[in-house]
């Protein structure tokens, strides 16, 4: 067989080892930006793919340029995550109409409810739903850009669920 044709093992070798050196670094960042710990084991080993097929001799910064691609890789499922602005900010049925609450009454029971959350998801969920402001008035009203409004957004709906889920409604 000619050599040119046989694999290169020490090729193989030095990726597990580039992968072990820096694959706690690589998963940090990943779930710093993802707060979920599957999502953030799947963006480290696309970032390490996307590295295996990267040409090597363009790489200058190993370490820097492999937590660039983290972050890029993380953005791109963010952004699966909120495919349309609709599925942030679309509201649930309230009824088998699907008509709404009285909003005095919704008002009322969001403040109830809403006692148990933090200032900032009450004033998230309040924008999104109860006044149903589009995405850039609320980021513009908070203070912050529209993507950063949707991972505080998802975050605030993910408390409120799990508060949700721990009542006694019996």
């Amino acid at each position: 067989m000619p050599s040119s044709h046989r694999p290169d093992h020490s090729a193989a070798g030095d990726a597990a080892l580039v992968i072990s050196q820096h694959w706690d670094g690589v998963y940090r960042v990943c779930l710093a930006r993802l707060s979920h710990p599957a999502d953030a084991e799947d963006a480290a080993q696309e970032t390490f793919i996307e590295w295996l097929r990267a040409d090597h001799t363009e790489i200058t910064n190993l370490t820097a340029w492999l937590n660039i691609v983290a972050v890029r890789v993380c953005i791109r499922t963010l952004r699966r995550r909120y495919r349309t602005v609709e599925q942030l900010t679309g509201r649930l049925d309230k009824g088998d109409d699907g008509a709404s609450m009285d909003p005095v009454l919704e008002s009322v029971w969001f403040d109830q409810f809403g006692r148990h959350l933090p200032a900032l998801d009450r004033r998230v969920l309040r924008y999104l739903y109860l006044n149903q402001l589009s995405v850039d008035e609320a980021a513009l009203r908070l203070g912050v850009t529209g993507s950063h409004l949707r991972v505080i957004s998802f975050r605030a709906r993910r408390r409120a669920k799990s508060l949700l889920e721990g009542l006694d409604l019996d």
